[in-house]
């Protein structure tokens, strides 16, 4: 059937006027029934190398959340980090509330600026330094930005994931070698954290505190832990993805010779 062009114009204007009017969400995870990401009741997991867009449309004249599900594995630590701000999100005086949180909404690790960041984006790093899994929530609250309540699909944000765990694949302290582990800190902010030794069957062997201020270098001869045993070292801090830098370098009195292994970060 053949419908005359002032016509179809007509029909064309009426779908956009009504496409116009009709409230929007480019964020897809608010509309998902009964797995609405506002609450422990999300489905979405975000996990290492995760990158997603997502807006703070408030609805009802209600602030959004955002929440995310994140699961720690054993002797690991991580970073979330909020970067991409839409101009209506955020201003001077304003903030955009990130941290991780439990199904009841309360703050088990506070974010805050990055370090060396200029006040915009948000990140929040911890540490699951025990046997266990952990599933818990990342939450993103607009209540205190900028737009508030008046937030729109144009107050988007990009959310990223990393696993900051960082590895030695080799210490030697049997026979007549002897491994010293150095970490170093070439950021302006401190890093603590914990480093594990595991023997090569993967049992726990020890563990060692420390603590880097801003360049510090934390030496630490790893026979006084784990001696006669060879391995993988394992570490996790609050530093940001990739910050923390170091090696092992065992060290053979016999021969002279001295063997390094850097260390190293899961690629993204």
């Amino acid at each position: 059937m053949h419908i005359p062009w002032h016509t179809s114009l007509a029909i064309g204007s009426a779908l956009i006027v009504a496409l116009s009017s009709a409230p929007a969400s480019a964020d897809v995870w608010d509309n998902d029934p009964g797995n609405e990401d506002d609450s422990s009741a999300t489905d979405n997991e975000i996990f290492h190398g995760t990158v997603q867009v997502h807006d703070l449309a408030s609805q009802g004249g209600v602030p959004d959340q955002d929440w995310y599900v994140v699961s720690s594995r054993p002797f690991s630590s991580y970073e979330v980090l909020v970067d991409g701000l839409q101009g209506e999100i955020w201003a001077a005086g304003s903030s955009l509330p990130l941290d991780r949180v439990n199904a009841a909404g309360s703050v088990l690790t506070p974010g805050g600026t990055p370090p060396d960041g200029l006040g915009s984006s948000r990140s929040v790093r911890w540490a699951n330094n025990t046997a266990l899994v952990i599933s818990d929530y990342v939450r993103v609250d607009g209540v205190n930005t900028a737009c508030g309540t008046g937030c729109t699909t144009n107050a988007q944000y990009t959310i990223r994931m990393w696993e900051t765990t960082a590895s030695i694949p080799r210490f030697n302290n049997s026979g007549s070698q002897v491994t010293v582990l150095l970490l170093h800190n070439p950021t302006n902010y401190t890093i603590t954290g914990t480093v594990y030794f595991w023997e090569n069957g993967g049992a726990f062997l020890a563990s060692a505190a420390f603590v880097l201020g801003a360049k510090q270098l934390f030496v630490f001869n790893s026979s006084t832990v784990a001696p006669g045993f060879a391995g993988a070292i394992t570490v996790t801090h609050n530093g940001r993805f990739g910050d923390l830098q170091g090696k092992s370098v065992a060290l053979d009195p016999s021969t002279g010779f001295s063997f390094d292994t850097p260390l190293s970060y899961r690629p993204h």
